[in-house]
């Protein structure tokens, strides 16, 4: 009989148990399972690659950091807010505090405490208590570094394989730098440096036992143990700290309680310090100026190496000047807002005394309840008062669980409505410009910046310039030699025909005309006939192509972008074009900077972590030559230099000017829309280019009645620009070789006559000097004058009351008193 056969009645006689089929199947399964586990573990441990080395720090994401001119820390980008520290600057006390409570044999084992790992893993859970890893310092440090943190058995393999490579090529104290500069403590802190900073703006190194003892408590669930979030549960694991520390003898049971009860007692200073620092770290100094640069970076070198490489970025701000900046500005933004809203108030109560009751009837008597208003009255009624106490009303209704006034309160908050309420908000912007390097120096967006406010409104906004525009297009009426100071316009009403042909009266802000005067009288005091005649006679003589052009450089745009915002029409000398703060600030610049445009600059250079340039933006700009040029002659630049001064102390800057006693050498120009919709105000000292503008978002709305620019926008130009020309005070304005010093006839603008009654100094382009004499006071002109009184006294008894005022002055005759006009 064979074997096969043998074996078949055996089994046939020997049938096998239920028992024994179920064994057999587990131990098949057993087989399958192991070999699928080790199958893993083969592959696993494969693929893993030799530690990399970890010393240099290369591998760590740290912020980027932003400072300013001088080199003050004014922002960081980063995920993981983290402060690289060396060992040596470790207080000792946090040492033992994080040895104690996370790995008290720290000292002892080569990677792993065999002993922890089995307690944590089966005793624990055998005596009801959550089961833990039992992870070494090393371990946690290999966990973070090379596995994703995933809960199983294979990531704990592959952390302990790691954990044993790091302790053969390290020692204890530099394993316990890494693990320090790694660990997370919450909040976006990583590292114990950033942690420290955060939680009690200090340096690690300058931690005292209890602050250490508290960070080290928060490795183990850094947001579960928050100081911040859960302050009870920190209270309990700070203890647990402090007695794993009496246990080592690190301190004793004395010391302990000591340090305990001087710290909880005294938490409200930590609060309060820790408050300070998430403000500063959340907003960040300049945050307009900061999202402006930040866009750069991150188009220059993507947005992960951004937050995470650690650079250096020097920038051209000064942060002196960006507080004051941001002081002058806040403070008129909000009492414009104030002036609108009572105006607004007033309004509203007028129509709803007189008219409220009246649309309310027809309302019903028509049956539309689109029109009913008294529940609208009602509403406003309830929004004045709550507007002032709804941050109180919101805590306090959680207090005592007023869930409808929380649902209410909630809804005032929703974004959608904040963005609506903004509508009615101020706002305003301000931008520096250094004129010879292109720095700019301060920039404000915005009255705040915050989720629903970030629009850049010194870069972003366009808007109309209003009078603010005369300047640019002066400059090149000068430039071309169509006009110089002395030129005589006729302000008196005129018609002029718009582009389709139709008949356009314009008129001055002031409703008044002056008669014939002199371009620069004409832009002291804005003259809108003036400023309409000298754009016709650019438009007939350069031409609208190279205007546009001269226009654009001036502004540092296109071609382009003028011919857009700016057509040939007549209407469109009085600013009807829009530009931004920042160009306009960049045509300013070109003017005192002796008619050169500079390309601005907002950041100068960006190192490593290691110190090494990696890109240099200055460098960079002034490499390329289209980014230095020359739009103006000096001649030219200089003429509009003293014009813009004579507007500034003498024109419409003038009672800002002596309010805020702002006495420097520099000039200026107020720019106000129609209705008051816009308030401009650019000028410039030898040191910087400076451009205000107060209006609102929403361009049909208006700040209200005669808030023009010489109220709202030039007070704010006067004190930023007063105060930041304290410490580098400005000098004046050379004139170039090519500019003339010539008296003139004041009425005329032509050489004087011995008779002209009032000469004034004025100044030419060498080649622009009047080459006629003065028509309007001659021989003959002054033979006619006397002519006429002789006439006029003729055989008549006359006498003189000179105790009287000039213009009391009279002759007696037999026909009466007769007024006489001397002219004198």
């Amino acid at each position: 009989m064979s074997v096969k056969k043998h074996l078949h009645n055996l089994r046939r006689k020997l049938p096998l148990s239920k028992l024994e089929m179920i064994f057999y199947t587990i131990l098949v399964l057993v087989g399958i399972v192991s070999g699928i586990v080790i199958a893993q573990i083969t592959i696993t441990f494969h693929e893993l690659s030799d530690i990399k080395p970890l010393e240099s720090y290369s591998t760590y994401a740290v912020p980027t950091k932003v400072y300013d001119v001088n080199g003050k820390l004014i922002a960081e980008f980063y995920r993981e807010k983290r402060e690289i520290i060396s060992y040596q600057d470790m207080p000792q006390s946090l040492i033992q505090a994080i040895v104690a409570i996370e790995d008290n044999k720290f000292f002892e084992h080569r990677g792993f405490n065999l002993f922890a790992m089995i307690r944590g893993a089966l005793i624990d859970p055998l005596l009801g208590k959550r089961a833990r890893g039992g992870s070494t310092l090393t371990q946690q440090l290999a966990k973070r570094l090379y596995t994703s943190g995933e809960r199983n058995v294979f990531r704990k393999l592959v952390e302990l394989w790691y954990a044993l490579q790091i302790e053969k090529k390290y020692s204890k104290e530099e394993i316990l730098e890494m693990y320090f500069n790694q660990i997370y403590l919450g909040h976006g802190c990583y590292g114990i440096e950033a942690a420290a900073q955060f939680y009690f703006g200090k340096h690690a190194k300058e931690l005292s036992l209890a602050e250490s003892a508290m960070l080290a408590g928060m490795a183990q669930s850094p947001e579960g143990y928050s100081l911040l979030l859960h302050p009870e549960r920190a209270k309990k694991r700070h203890k647990q700290v402090l007695d794993a520390m009496v246990s080592l003898k690190y301190i004793t049971q004395t010391q302990a309680e000591e340090v305990y009860d001087d710290f909880w007692n005294n938490l409200n200073v930590y609060v309060k310090a820790e408050s300070v620092i998430v403000q500063r770290s959340g907003s960040s100094y300049a945050p307009y100026f900061v999202e402006y640069i930040r866009q750069m970076l991150e188009e220059r070198f993507g947005k992960e190496q951004l937050y995470t490489a650690g650079y250096s970025v020097y920038t051209t701000l000064d942060l002196d000047k960006q507080l004051t900046a941001e002081k002058y500005v806040k403070a008129a933004v909000s009492n414009e807002q104030v002036i609108y809203d009572a105006y607004n108030r007033s309004m509203r109560r007028i129509l709803q005394e007189n008219y409220a009751d009246i649309v309310d009837a027809l309302g019903i008597y028509l049956g539309i309840p689109q029109v009913y208003v008294g529940f609208s009255k009602v509403q406003n009624t309830l929004d004045e008062a709550l507007r002032d106490y709804e941050d109180a009303l919101y805590l306090v209704s959680y207090g005592v669980g007023m869930e409808k006034v929380n649902l209410f309160l909630r809804e005032r908050l929703n974004p959608n409505r904040i963005k609506t309420a903004r509508k009615d908000q101020v706002e305003g912007a301000l931008i520096s410009i250094n004129p010879s390097t292109g720095y700019i120096e301060a920039m404000v967006g915005g009255k705040d910046f915050s989720s629903f406010n970030q629009f850049n409104r010194a870069v972003q906004a366009r808007r109309q310039m209003g009078s603010l525009f005369k300047p640019v297009y002066y400059a090149v009426a000068i430039e071309k030699k169509l006009i110089t100071p002395a030129s005589v316009f006729d302000d008196a009403p005129k018609v002029f025909q718009d582009g389709a042909g139709n008949p356009w009266i314009p008129r001055n802000y002031e409703g008044t005309f002056r008669g014939e005067i002199r371009v620069r009288t004409a832009l002291q005091y804005s003259v809108n006939l003036v400023a309409i005649q000298i754009w016709q006679k650019l438009m007939q003589t350069v031409g609208y192509e190279a205007t546009a052009s001269m226009i654009a450089g001036l502004l540092g745009t296109t071609v382009d972008d003028v011919k857009k915002n700016v057509m040939p029409s007549l209407a469109f000398a009085l600013g009807v074009g829009i530009f931004t703060p920042f160009q306009v600030a960049q045509a300013f610049a070109t003017i005192v900077n002796n008619g050169e445009w500079v390309k601005p600059l907002a950041i100068r250079q960006v190192k490593d972590r290691y110190g090494r340039v990696v890109a240099d933006f200055e460098m960079e700009r002034d490499l390329n030559k289209t980014n230095r040029q020359q739009i103006l002659s000096e001649g030219a630049a200089y003429i509009m230099q003293d014009m813009l001064s004579t507007v500034l102390y003498r024109g419409t800057g003038a009672r800002a000017a002596s309010a805020a006693g702002f006495n420097y050498p520099a000039g200026g120009k107020t720019g106000t829309t129609p209705n008051w919709k816009d308030a401009w105000f650019a000028g410039f000292t030898k040191n910087l280019s400076t451009v205000v503008w107060v209006g609102f978002d929403d361009y049909r709305k208006a700040l209200g009645r005669h808030r023009a620019a010489a109220v709202v926008a030039a007070p704010i130009w006067m004190n930023y620009m007063r105060d930041v020309s304290q410490k580098n005070p400005p000098p004046g304005f050379s004139q170039p070789g090519d500019v003339v010093r010539v008296g003139v006839c004041a009425e005329s603008g032509l050489l004087p006559t011995v008779y002209c009654p009032d000469v004034v100094e004025e100044i030419f382009l060498r080649s622009t000097v009047p080459s006629r004499t003065c028509d309007k006071h001659t021989t003959d002109s002054y033979e006619r004058q006397r002519q006429e009184i002789e006439i006029l006294t003729n055989n008549v008894d006359y006498q003189f009351d000179f105790d009287q005022p000039q213009d009391n002055w009279k002759l007696d005759s037999s026909e009466g008193p007769v007024n006489l006009d001397l002219g004198l």
